[in-house]
């Protein structure tokens, strides 16, 4: 694992962790073999596809690892689960540690599928209705064009590649935007820490 700071409080990790070249596909399987679907990712109005246009699927945060599963869909939801814990969880910790930041109640990790002309506008995370401390993003893949990462207060554009992972503020200050994925699709995995 490589740190890199690229702006007062935004740090980005590098080489999260090994298995993420079978991910997207590992993904897409699982979800076909729960009989689960993608559905619009909504925003706190609700569905609008002119301020957050992407696909998602929730996957629970659960405090530990995991190793009895009830269903196939539960070994889905689950082995994810698993895995974001012991690797994305772990980055987590440590952004925690490095800046003095503690937390009490992490949300649920969205894993997000951004095809051709998807976008999310320019917003901030933190919201009176759910206070949020920290933002999470780990990239999946980077074979896709358009899709950067906006941080405009602080002149970012930035094209994470795959297997990164951005953690940063959510407030006010740390507003940003997803540009339009211009040809492929971007996975991402997203969440919050409260």
């Amino acid at each position: 694992m490589i740190k890199n700071e690229i702006a007062p409080g935004i740090i980005v990790y590098s080489n999260v962790f090994d298995g993420h070249k079978t991910l997207i596909e590992d993904i897409e399987e699982g979800i076909v073999s729960a009989q689960l679907s993608w559905v619009s990712a909504s925003v706190d109005s609700g569905l609008n596809k002119n301020i957050r246009d992407t696909d998602s699927i929730s996957i629970p945060f659960i405090d530990g690892v995991i190793e009895e599963f009830t269903s196939f869909q539960d070994s889905f939801y689950k082995t994810l689960s698993n895995i974001f814990y012991c690797n994305l969880f772990t980055l987590e910790k440590e952004y925690m540690s490095s800046f003095g930041v503690s937390f009490s109640d992490h949300d649920s990790y969205q894993i997000l599928k951004y095809g051709k002309g998807q976008k999310f506008v320019n917003h901030i995370d933190d919201h009176p209705k759910y206070h949020r401390r920290l933002s999470s993003v780990y990239y999946i893949n980077d074979d896709y064009e358009g899709g950067e990462i906006n941080v405009p207060r602080f002149n970012i554009c930035y094209k994470p590649k795959a297997n990164e992972m951005i953690i940063f503020p959510s407030t006010y200050v740390y507003n940003h935007s997803v540009s339009e994925v211009i040809s492929g699709t971007r996975y991402a995995v997203v969440s919050w820490l409260k």
